[in-house]
């Protein structure tokens, strides 16, 4: 698992191929994300095609869902989110994946991720897991979970309303 996790971090990422990644490869893929981002919302709310999304787009679109995330993008305040406007919150947004994407998975923090710190941290994020079903199910300590504690676990959920969950 921990191989797959890594070879599909360096597929997405690694655009030269050679075994790490660097920033400007992360900001690569992340603009392409934002610019994705950025049709989806054309897409969506610019009803009739000008390359614009006004305030009275968004609210005949709205159907009760929450759209706040939009109220930002109108830097000048005119009513109109603009193509500038949508690019830059683009690019913004594609800055902000990098330097997360960075600050989560560079390790030794010299702009570069390679594949043994992104392995490190799906490696903890897996371990995290695994320590939290152990507390949960390992009811004698012993670091092994058995069907038996796992029935008696659901028995005390569940009142013994369900029988034998496992066999």
């Amino acid at each position: 698992m921990a191989q797959e996790l890594q070879a599909r971090f360096l597929n997405k990422y690694d655009m030269d191929q050679d075994g790490a990644v660097t920033s400007a490869e992360a900001l690569a893929v992340n603009q392409d994300i934002a610019e994705e981002w950025l049709t989806n919302l054309l897409a969506r709310f610019d009803a009739n095609g000008d390359g614009t999304i006004t305030s009275n787009e968004v609210r005949r679109l709205r159907w009760g869902r929450d759209h706040s995330s939009l109220a930002g993008l109108d830097e000048n305040g005119e009513g109109v989110i603009s193509g500038d406007e949508l690019v830059a919150a683009a690019k913004a947004m594609a800055n902000d994946l990098q330097e997360r994407l960075l600050t989560k998975y560079d390790a030794n923090q010299d702009g570069t991720i390679t594949s043994e710190e992104a392995l490190a941290v799906h490696r903890a994020i897996v371990d995290e897991k695994i320590d939290a079903l152990r507390e949960t199910y390992d009811l004698n300590g012993d670091g092994e979970i058995t069907v038996a504690e796992i029935n008696t676990v659901y028995q005390r959920l569940f009142g013994g309303r369900h029988g034998r969950f496992f066999r």
